[in-house]
């Protein structure tokens, strides 16, 4: 993932986000491995505008189907009853 050019490349394939995918793929990369919780995903997407209850769910099947969709290993992992992680394998944290 490269910040500045806005790029994210998973197995040498460019990966093409929405502005609103990148800032939640951003949003999780920056705490990875740990998990990040819906409100403060929703903050870093949305700031002090709540969106609607499914909005955020939408946005992160489109993220997960354009990065984990072509893939054997999943990258983007939910965390029940609390929020999506980044990592490489399921382990909690």
């Amino acid at each position: 993932m490269n910040l500045n050019r806005r790029e994210v490349y998973r197995s040498g394939q460019r990966l093409k986000l929405t502005p609103t995918a990148w800032q939640l793929l951003e949003t999780l990369l920056r705490a990875a491995p740990e998990a990040v919780n819906r409100q403060k995903l929703e903050a870093a997407v949305w700031g002090d505008r709540i969106p609607d209850s499914d909005v955020l769910k939408v946005h992160m099947h489109y993220l997960r189907k354009t990065v984990d969709s072509d893939f054997v290993s999943r990258l983007i992992h939910t965390v029940p009853g609390f929020g999506f992680a980044l990592r490489e394998n399921h382990e909690q944290g």
